[in-house]
């Protein structure tokens, strides 16, 4: 039986905190404190950056960058002009790199961001972009180590690859026996109909795309 509304956010699956405001499924969360334990005796330290967002938070994220409130990025992570920006073209612009309310991964407790707040030092800025996690980045030998370790705590990197939609995010791991099956659990007539009783920006728009935001931005992901 599917958990809905949880799988859309809307409401909270059983959650276990691994660090201070960071929540993970307890399946998920044991997984990655195990692989946080095996990475500190390579030398590296490992921690979830961002876990749970309920679908209120990724709304927040949404309409804010919609409204012009937080920076939209394009493909090479630089800032676009957002009053520039027709709905159609800001709508495909914030899905590049943020999910639709609703069909986040981040709603389901298995899905986190990572990063090494060994690396992060006072008043510099840390930027959740792959610049950080590709070679010459601060981070990318934290990313090899997750990369060729990850698989053997269940994990795998859902949008490793470019594949036309959601940007490449070389930080964004899911545990796979969760994930697995909350995404096969997800339909898109319950979606619509969460979307049509939000006060999500940019609905009208949305809902002239979405079908295809639903194929290209959720369904089409790279496996494990």
């Amino acid at each position: 039986m599917s958990p809905y509304p949880l799988l859309y956010g809307q409401g909270y699956f059983e959650l276990e905190q691994i660090s201070p405001g960071q929540r993970l499924h307890p399946k998920a969360a044991d997984a990655f404190l195990k692989m946080c334990a095996a990475a500190q005796q390579d030398g590296i330290t490992l921690a979830a950056y961002s876990s749970f967002r309920s679908f209120q938070t990724q709304s927040v994220i949404w309409n804010d960058k919609w409204h012009g409130k937080r920076t939209i990025l394009d493909s090479f992570s630089q800032p676009l002009e957002s009053g520039q920006l027709n709905n159609e073209q800001k709508l495909w612009a914030i899905l590049r790199w943020s999910a639709l309310p609703g069909a986040s991964r981040h709603h389901w407790g298995s899905d986190l961001d990572f990063f090494s707040p060994a690396l992060i030092h006072k008043n510099a800025d840390f930027e959740l972009i792959p610049a950080t996690y590709l070679p010459g980045g601060s981070h990318f030998h934290v990313y090899q180590w997750v990369f060729e370790n990850a698989a053997q705590f269940g994990f795998f990197f859902p949008y490793h690859d470019d594949v036309g939609a959601t940007a490449p995010e070389p930080w964004h791991i899911s545990y796979h026996p969760l994930s697995e099956q909350y995404h096969r659990e997800h339909q898109l007539h319950e979606l619509t109909h969460i979307i049509q009783n939000s006060d999500i920006a940019g609905k009208t728009t949305i809902m002239n795309h979405l079908a295809e935001i639903y194929q290209n931005y959720f369904n089409h992901i790279n496996q494990l």
